[in-house]
C-alpha cells in the first residue's frame, strides 16, 4: 500500500522547461516522474520539439538502467543517468514518448528535485527544473538526529541533577 501511495504522488507530475533553445515552446517537451519504491520511472514527452536524441538526469546509485529501443545508456558518470539514440530513426518526434527507468540502490539514496536536461537533433539542450530522481543522502540528515538525541539526554540529564540539588537539605550540600 505504502509503494502504490508513492506512486499516485508522483506520478502525472508534469515538469517544465526552465531555459529555452531557439525555437522551442516552453510547453513542448514533459517530463513525468513515477517511483514505486526504489524504481524511477521517467516519461519524457516531445510535445512541439525538434526530435528529442538524448536525455541527461542527475542522479545517485541506479544500476538496471533501462531505456526504450534504439537508445543506449551512458554509463561514463556514475551520478548520471544519461542515454541517447544509436539512430536518429528512434529519436522522440513531435507527438510521441519513450520511458526510461532506473533502481536506486538502498544505499544513502534519497528522493530529491533536480534538474534534468533533453538533447535535441542539431545539438540544442533543455534543462528542466524538478525532475524526480534519487539523490545523495546529505551528512546533515544524517548527523541531525543522534545529535538532537544527545542534546536531550544532555539536557534531561542537567534538569535531574538540578531538581536533586535542590531537593537535598542545605546542610548535605556542605
Amino acid at each position: 500500500m505504502r509503494a502504490g501511495l508513492k506512486t499516485l504522488i508522483a506520478t502525472g507530475v508534469l515538469f517544465h522547461p526552465t531555459s529555452l533553445p531557439a525555437g522551442v515552446a516552453r510547453d513542448s517537451v514533459k517530463v513525468e516522474s513515477s517511483i514505486n519504491g526504489r524504481e524511477f520511472r521517467w516519461r519524457i514527452t516531445n510535445v512541439a520539439a525538434p526530435p528529442i536524441t538524448n536525455l541527461s538526469i542527475p542522479v545517485f546509485s541506479v544500476y538496471h538502467e533501462q531505456v526504450p529501443e534504439g537508445w543506449t545508456v551512458d554509463r561514463a558518470d556514475k551520478n548520471r543517468f544519461a542515454a541517447s539514440v544509436t539512430s536518429r530513426a528512434y529519436a522522440i518526434h513531435k507527438g510521441q514518448y519513450r520511458e526510461f527507468s532506473a533502481r536506486a540502490t538502498s544505499s544513502s539514496a534519497v528522493l530529491s528535485a533536480t534538474s534534468g536536461h533533453v538533447g535535441f537533433q542539431g545539438g540544442d539542450t533543455l534543462a528542466i527544473d524538478g525532475v524526480w530522481a534519487p539523490g545523495k543522502e546529505h551528512k546533515s540528515t544524517i548527523l541531525i538526529p543522534p545529535l538532537v538525541i544527545i542534546g536531550l539526554i544532555l539536557i534531561q540529564f542537567l534538569s535531574v541533577r538540578r531538581q536533586e540539588r535542590a531537593t537535598k537539605p542545605s546542610s548535605a550540600r556542605s
